[in-house]
């Protein structure tokens, strides 16, 4: 979980990079390449950020269920496909 607010971070900088690259404040040639290159990798760090976070929420809620509340394991040798 500590990972998905750097990732956040960084995704929504790279995003914001780019728009501003693309709205042509900053001038760099050509703009839709490096909206692109910037928006891609942006993207990918709001996705994993949103995966880190949602995988820690489920975590965190399956280690404050109580024991007894837990489904069980079915070990049973006959139904086992081997």
């Amino acid at each position: 979980m500590k990972l998905a607010r750097p990732s956040f971070l960084v995704g929504a900088l790279l995003i914001l990079a780019a728009a501003v690259i693309f709205r042509g404040i900053i001038p760099l040639e050509p703009r839709n390449l490096w909206a692109v290159v910037l928006v891609a990798p942006g993207i990918g760090f709001v996705f994993f950020g949103l995966t880190v976070a949602m995988a820690g929420r489920v975590l965190v809620a399956a280690m404050n269920t109580p024991e007894d509340e837990r489904p069980g394991w079915d070990d049973d040798e006959e139904d086992r496909d081997e």
